[in-house]
C-alpha cells in the first residue's frame, strides 16, 4: 500500500476512545504502561508483514528488530515434582502433598508455615527432608525457554541522543538464526519496550477474495479500510443478521450465537460488539445474556449501581469489557487510569495477594467518593467475577492434539499445538523444520481433523471433528492437570473442561473428586463391548454375542470402527507450571470439544471477538450475496455447502448449478450475468486436479467439447486402451499419458456436466449418454449397473446425481404422485413437505410423505408399565436441504420391520402424524398402526 498523503490533526478537547477517556492510563512511566499491540493480518501476508518491520526498522546496518522470549520458571508444586521423580518418591503421594499447596501464596519459607498447620505436610518433610533441602536454591529459577510465536519488539533508535540498538535494551541471543530476547514478555514490558502480536487469521483473506470480486465484477471499489471507516449503520446488515442469516460471517455462524442474535434483534454496532464479548461460557451461566436482552428489548429496565452509569449505559449496567473496569475502578474507587489498568492485569492473572491489596484501595477510594459501602463491595465482586469471561481461555503450545491418522504425542510425524500454528503461518519456520509440503497442505486443506466428545445412548464416545483454526493468544500462566492414569494437560486457569460433574474451569476442579474424559481407543469389531461400572472403571474388551440383554443392562455400547471410547479418570493434581505460550484450538460445530495427545479430552477455546470484522462479512453477504457466497463456497467444508446453499436460496438470488463441461472449472465458478455459481468439478467424487486440470487445459486450447464424443475423442487421444467396463482400472503407464479414465468419464455424466452438450431435457436422458461413452470406450453398459427397472425413472438419475457429486435435487412431489400411496392416502392424509412439519402448530396434522431416509438407528427402550424391552427406530428424513426425524415405535416397527430393514439412502413413501417432542422441543413424524408405507 502507498502512502499518499501525511496529515497531522490536533484537537483542543479529550478525544473519546470506545466511550472511554484513557487519557495517559497506557503511557510510559508512574500513570501506567505500554499495552501489547495486537494486530490480525492475512493469513497469506504475515510473514511479508514482519519481512516488512524488519526492512523498515533494521537501517542503517542497526539491528532494532527482534523475538520475544519466553521463560518457565519452577514453582514450589513444579520444582517439588521434578526433584521428587529424580528420587523416585511415588508419584501419588506427591501428587496428593502438591494439592495442597497454592503456588501463588508459598515461597520457601511458607513451606514450613503451611507444615506448621497441616500435619501431614509435616510427615511429608519429615520422610523426605533432603528433597527440600534440594529445592531450596531451585525455586523460582527459570526451568525452560523458547520463542514468542508472533511477538515482534521494535527498539527505539536513540535514548538520551545517544544512538541504540536492540543489544543496548536487553539480553539477546540467537536461535535458530533468529534474534531472541533473554527477558520475556513481562519483564519487556516492565522495561517499557513495546511488543508487538502479528497474528493472522483466514478470514481476512476471504474478505479481501470477495472484495477483489466485487470490485472486478461490479466497479465497487470496495475496502476493509473503507467498511471499517464507515458509519457502520447499514440497515441490511442488521436485518439479515436478525433474521438468523449467519453462515460465516466471522464469530456469528454457530448455532447458539445465530439463536442468540434472533434474539438480541442488533441495530447498532455496539450490540454486536457486546454480542462476541457476552457469549461465553461465563456470561451464559450468570444470565448476563438473558439480561442483555431484556434490557434492550425493554421488558426490563437496566440496573445500574452508584457511580457505574455512564461506564456501562451502553451495555444495560453489564461489565462487557476490559476499558469498563478501568472507568469504573476511576470513577468509583477514585483510581487513576494507570492503576485501573494494573488491576485489570492482576485480575487476568490471578494475583490474589495484589487483588486484595487493591480492593482496600478501591473500598477506600469508594468511602471518600460518598459511593454506599453495599454498592462498592456489589461493584468488587462484579469487577472480580468478570475475570472469569473478559479473559480467553486456553491451551499450552506446547499440547498436541490427538489426530484421527494415529498422531499423538511423541511420534516423530507429529507436531504440537504451536508447531502447527507456526507450520501455517510462517513459511519460513516450515521451510527451516521440514514442514514446507504441510505447510502447503494447511493453506488449501486446514489442519485437518481431531476427535471430539459425543453423548452416546450409554457413555460419551470421541467422533472426528474438523480443526476450524488455531489462534495465538500470548503468555499466559499455565497450570498442569494430571489425572490418575498420569495423562496431563497443560491449560490456563480459566479453561473449561467436561467432567463427571458438567463443565469446569480448571480453577473450580475439585481434585480427588472430579473425574475427566480420557481416550481409551476405538474397538475394531461389531460384537466387541466395553462394560462400565458405576465408578467409571473398565474392564478388558470381551467378545459376547450380539443381543445379550444381560449385557445391555449393564450399559453396553456398540461402537464399530467410527468412533472411540472414553472412560473417567480422577483429577489428582493441578499445578502451576509457569508462564508459557497459549493458543485457541477451535473445533467446528457443534461440538466444541477436542482430544490432547495425552488421550485427555478438553473444551474449546474461545476466541477473541472482532465486530467490525463480523460487520464487514454481514455487510457483503447483505450487499453482494453471490461474490460472498461463491467464495464462501470455496472456503466450506463439504458437510457446511447444504447449509450454505440452503441459506442462500433464502436471502438471496444466487443459486449454486450442477456442473457442466464446458463451464465448471476447479473451483466453484460464478456466472454474474445470471447469478449461478456452476459446481466445482474436483467435488465430484474420485475426480481430481490432475484429471480436472487435464480436462480444463483441453478446453482452453482447442476451444469447447460439442458432445460426449467428442470429449471423450481429445481427452483421450494419448491414451491407447480400450476399456472393458467403467471400473477397469488404468496402469502407472496408463495414468502418465492421461490422468483421466473411464470412471472419471461415467460420474461426469452422473452429475450432469453433458447435459447442455448433449442437448438433454430430463435426467433420464442421461442413460442414453452413458450408453454413448461406453461405446466410444469400445464396451456395451451391463444391467447390472444400471437396473432396466430403473433407468426410466426420474428419481434414480436424482438419486446418482447426489451420490457422485453431492449436488442435485430429487422431485419428491412427482415422486409421490407416481406412488401407489396417493390413491390409497386420498382423504386419509394430504401431501406434505418436510419444510411444513416444523410450524409447532401443525401438531396431530396427519400427513402423506416422500423423503430420503439418510440415516437410520434401531434403539431399544425398557417398558416402564411392563419392565419389558422394546425397540424402535428413529430415522433421519432429507428432502433437499430440509432434515426431518421420523419415530417407528415398537408397535409400528414389528409390523413393518421386513420393509424397513434396508431402508438407508432410498425414497420412502408414507403416511403419518406430526407430533411435538417433548425431548428435542420439536416437531416430529410418526408412523401409526394404520400407516401406508411404500420404498421406491
Amino acid at each position: 500500500m502507498k502512502v499518499k498523503k501525511v496529515k497531522n490533526v490536533s484537537v483542543s478537547t479529550p478525544v473519546m476512545v470506545a466511550d472511554c477517556f484513557v487519557d495517559n492510563g497506557y503511557l510510559q512511566g508512574p500513570g501506567g504502561s505500554l499495552p501489547d499491540v495486537d494486530v490480525d493480518y492475512q493469513s497469506d501476508k504475515r510473514q511479508e508483514i514482519k519481512e516488512y518491520t524488519e526492512r523498515r526498522y533494521n537501517l542503517n546496518g542497526k539491528q532494532r528488530v527482534f523475538s520475544a522470549g519466553t521463560v518457565t520458571t519452577l514453582k514450589v508444586k513444579a520444582v517439588i515434582k521434578d526433584v521428587a521423580r529424580t528420587m523416585r518418591i511415588p508419584v501419588g503421594l506427591v501428587n496428593y502433598i502438591n494439592a495442597i499447596f497454592d503456588d501463588d501464596k508459598c515461597d520457601f519459607t511458607g513451606i514450613f508455615k503451611l507444615a506448621a498447620e497441616n500435619k501431614k505436610v509435616a510427615k511429608f518433610i519429615e520422610d523426605y527432608p533432603m528433597l527440600f533441602e534440594n529445592i531450596r536454591t531451585l525455586m523460582f529459577q527459570p526451568r525452560s525457554n523458547s520463542v514468542h510465536a508472533s511477538a515482534l519488539i521494535v527498539t527505539p533508535d536513540e535514548k538520551d541522543g545517544e544512538s541504540m540498538e536492540c543489544f543496548d535494551y536487553v539480553p539477546i541471543k540467537k536461535v535458530d538464526n533468529i534474534l531472541v530476547s533473554e527477558n520475556d514478555g513481562y519483564e519487556l514490558d516492565e522495561l517499557g519496550l513495546l511488543k508487538n502480536d502479528c497474528l493472522a487469521t483466514k478470514e481476512l483473506s476471504k474478505l479481501h477474495s470477495i472484495m477483489d470480486v466485487c470490485n472486478e465484477v461490479y466497479g465497487s471499489e470496495l475496502s476493509l479500510e473503507k467498511l471499517a471507516m464507515s458509519d457502520l449503520n447499514d440497515p441490511k446488515v442488521y436485518e439479515i443478521l436478525s433474521k438468523g442469516h449467519t453462515q460465516d460471517i466471522f464469530q456469528f455462524s454457530s448455532k447458539g450465537m445465530t439463536k442468540f442474535l434472533i434474539s438480541m434483534k442488533p441495530t447498532v454496532i455496539n450490540d454486536l460488539i457486546a454480542a462476541n464479548a457476552l457469549y461465553r461460557p461465563a456470561t451464559l451461566e450468570n444470565g448476563s445474556t438473558e439480561s442483555y436482552i431484556d434490557c434492550k428489548r425493554g421488558d426490563t429496565a437496566p440496573a445500574y449501581l452508584w457511580g457505574t452509569y455512564n461506564a456501562l449505559k451502553d451495555t444495560f449496567g453489564l461489565i462487557t469489557y476490559q476499558e469498563q473496569v478501568v472507568f469504573i475502578a476511576r470513577e468509583v474507587g477514585n483510581f487513576s487510569l494507570g492503576d485501573g489498568v494494573k488491576l485489570v492485569k492482576f485480575i487476568s492473572k490471578k494475583k490474589t495477594d495484589k487483588i486484595q491489596s487493591m480492593k482496600d484501595k478501591f473500598m477506600k477510594g469508594a468511602k471518600e467518593n460518598g459511593c454506599p459501602k453495599e454498592d462498592a463491595e456489589a461493584i468488587w465482586r462484579q469487577i472480580e467475577a468478570c475475570g472469569s469471561y473478559l479473559f480467553n481461555k486456553c491451551i499450552s503450545g506446547k499440547e498436541y492434539i490427538m489426530r484421527p491418522n494415529g498422531g499423538r504425542k511423541g511420534r516423530t510425524n507429529q507436531l504440537t499445538i504451536g508447531e502447527m500454528y507456526k507450520t501455517m503461518h510462517d513459511s519460513k519456520w516450515a521451510r527451516e523444520n521440514g514442514h514446507r509440503s504441510l505447510h502447503d497442505r494447511y493453506k488449501r486443506l486446514g489442519y485437518g481433523t481431531g476427535w471430539s466428545l459425543v453423548d452416546g445412548d450409554n457413555e460419551k464416545y470421541l467422533l472426528k471433528n474438523k480443526i476450524v483454526d488455531i489462534r495465538y493468544m500470548g503468555i499466559r500462566p499455565i497450570y498442569r492437570i494430571t489425572l490418575a492414569n498420569g495423562a496431563t494437560i497443560d491449560v490456563t486457569e480459566n479453561h473449561k473442561h467436561p467432567t463427571n460433574n458438567g463443565m469446569k474451569r480448571t480453577d473450580e476442579i475439585v481434585v480427588g473428586v472430579d473425574k475427566m474424559y480420557v481416550s481409551i481407543g476405538s474397538l475394531s469389531e461389531d460384537t466387541v463391548y466395553r462394560f462400565t461400572d458405576k465408578d467409571g472403571a473398565y474392564n478388558d474388551p470381551y467378545y459376547h454375542k450380539t443381543g445379550n440383554e444381560e449385557h445391555y443392562k449393564m450399559g453396553r455400547k456398540k461402537m464399530g470402527e467410527k468412533g472411540l471410547y472414553t472412560e473417567l479418570q480422577t483429577v489428582v493434581s493441578i499445578e502451576y507450571i509457569g508462564d508459557d505460550e497459549v493458543y485457541d484450538v477451535e473445533m467446528a460445530d457443534p461440538h466444541h470439544t477436542f482430544t490432547t495427545g495425552n488421550g485427555v479430552v478438553t473444551c474449546n477455546s474461545h476466541a477473541t471477538a472482532y465486530a467490525v470484522t463480523s460487520y464487514v462479512g454481514a455487510y457483503l453477504k447483505a450487499n453482494y450475496p453471490t461474490a460472498f457466497y461463491s467464495v464462501a463456497l470455496e472456503w466450506a467444508d463439504d458437510k457446511d455447502i447444504p447449509v450454505l446453499m440452503s441459506e442462500m436460496e433464502q436471502c438471496s438470488q444466487a443459486r449454486v448449478v450442477h456442473p457442466d463441461i464446458n463451464v465448471s472449472q476447479a473451483k466453484f465458478h460464478t456466472d454474474y450475468t445470471t447469478d449461478s455459481i456452476f459446481w466445482s468439478l474436483t467435488k465430484i467424487k474420485m475426480v481430481g486436479v490432475k484429471a480436472v486440470d487435464w480436462i480444463v487445459e483441453e478446453r482452453n486450447v482447442r476451444g469447447e467439447y460439442t458432445s460426449i464424443e467428442n470429449f471423450i475423442e481429445r481427452v483421450f487421444r494419448y491414451k491407447l486402451k480400450q476399456y472393458k467396463y467403467f471400473d477397469d482400472p488404468d496402469d502407472e503407464e496408463e495414468m502418465k499419458r492421461c490422468p483421466v479414465n473411464a470412471r472419471h468419464v461415467l460420474n461426469l455424466i452422473l452429475a450432469g456436466c453433458f447435459d447442455n452438450v448433449e442437448n438433454a431435457k430430463s435426467v433420464v436422458e442421461r442413460y442414453a449418454i452413458v450408453q454413448k461413452a461406453a461405446a466410444k470406450l469400445g464396451f456395451e453398459v451391463k444391467e447390472r449397473d444400471f437396473p432396466v427397472d430403473m433407468v426410466g425413472k426420474h428419481y434414480y438419475w436424482s438419486q446418482k446425481q447426489l451420490e457422485v457429486s453431492s449436488i442435485g435435487s430429487i422431485d419428491y412431489k412427482r415422486a409421490y404422485d407416481n406412488s401407489s400411496i396417493k390413491e390409497q392416502a386420498k382423504k386419509r392424509a394430504s401431501y406434505t413437505t418436510l419444510k411444513d412439519v416444523v410450524p409447532l402448530e401443525n401438531d396431530g396434522k396427519r400427513i402423506a410423505v416422500c423423503a430420503t431416509v439418510v440415516e437410520y438407528e434401531e434403539k431399544k427402550y425398557q417398558s416402564k408399565k411392563t419392565g419389558d424391552v422394546g425397540t424402535f427406530v428413529k430415522m433421519l428424513l432429507q428432502q433437499g436441504n430440509d432434515l426431518c426425524e421420523c419415530i417407528v415405535w415398537s408397535e409400528e416397527y414389528n409390523k413393518l420391520r421386513p420393509q424397513l430393514m434396508n431402508v438407508k439412502n432410498k425414497l420412502i413413501v408414507f403416511t403419518g402424524v406430526i407430533k411435538y417432542s417433548d425431548f428435542t422441543g420439536k416437531n416430529n413424524i410418526q408412523l401409526t398402526k394404520n400407516s401406508l408405507l411404500e420404498i421406491l
